[in-house]
């Protein structure tokens, strides 16, 4: 039971801070929508502080659905930065995909800044591209 407690403890002290309703939308169409927010992530184990804007993405048809962007990222160094990847998510019917904190998949958060001690801070990010066909 201790050691439940403690894993349990573990777990909730690596979790970021969740965007929760925060939601912006960023893009609709019929098909889907995109939404952001800004939100702050703490892995302590590692000593990590940062602050992501998370992605959300929400089939709105009862098709499957691939969604393939790029990015656009403008930091405080003053440079313009474009991803030359094509991120490619495929939604299920009514799918909802969202980031969190956790999530390593680079398609679904952006880097924002460093809560401690930040020298690159993001000014602004444009999702380019964004390209939405239903999948067969």
């Amino acid at each position: 039971m201790k050691q439940l407690l403690l894993l349990l403890l573990g777990t909730v002290l690596t979790t970021g801070v969740y965007a929760g309703s925060d939601w912006k939308l960023y893009y609709e169409n019929s098909s889907v929508k995109i939404y952001y927010s800004y939100t702050e992530c703490h892995d302590v184990a590692n000593g990590l502080h940062q602050e992501k804007v998370i992605l959300k993405f929400e089939n709105l048809t009862g098709q499957k659905q691939q969604i393939t962007f790029s990015k656009l990222l403008k930091y405080s160094t003053g440079k313009e930065t474009s991803t030359d990847v094509d991120y490619q998510l495929v939604l299920n019917p009514g799918q909802v995909l969202e980031g969190d904190c956790d999530n390593r998949d680079k398609a679904l958060y952006i880097f924002s800044k460093m809560l401690e001690n930040p020298q690159s801070i993001l000014q602004k990010f444009d999702l380019k591209n964004i390209i939405v066909k239903p999948i067969e």
